[in-house]
């Protein structure tokens, strides 16, 4: 849910817009690993918490939300889930996941440039996003009966 918004430049010349949020209600205290509602473990931040979502014609889009800790019974205490983004995350899944996209069909660093990261978070953004992307990796290979391989190497004896 949207509370308000900013509109803003930094000292770089960068256009920005804040997005403050909040999740559902009834979904505030769920733990981000089995979504179950908790009991709260603390009050919300003195500081708000700040994602990174995909530009906006050009200009940043960050969401903001004070994060607070629940306690959950099979994880211990975590901050509650955001539904805008994987945990542990400063990104938005969107963000995440586009950069996952991008990763699979460019180099890491052309990815990095496009999306105005370091190439080192791209690589973290693909961990994240990568069960969404392909939720049954065990099973890539069921049914693979035959590989081939068509170069031969020539170096110290091995052939």
């Amino acid at each position: 849910m949207i509370e308000n918004f900013n509109l803003y430049s930094d000292e770089d010349g960068v256009k920005h817009i804040r997005i403050k949020s909040r999740p559902n209600k009834w979904h505030e205290n769920d733990c981000p690993f089995c979504h179950k509602s908790c009991p709260a473990y603390d009050k919300h931040s003195s500081r708000p918490t700040t994602w990174r979502g995909l530009d906006w014609g050009g200009i940043l889009v960050e969401v903001e939300y004070q994060t607070h800790r629940i306690i959950c019974l099979e994880h211990g205490v975590y901050v509650a889930e955001v539904p805008w983004a994987y945990p542990g995350s400063r990104f938005t899944k969107d963000f995440d996941l586009t950069v996952a996209w991008f990763a699979s069909y460019l180099p890491r660093s052309t990815t990095s440039y496009f999306m105005r990261v370091d190439w080192e978070t791209v690589g973290r953004c693909v961990n994240r996003a990568l069960h969404d992307l392909e939720p049954e990796r065990s099973r890539r290979l069921d049914g693979l009966v035959n590989i081939s391989i068509d170069k031969i190497s020539y170096k110290r004896g091995h052939k």
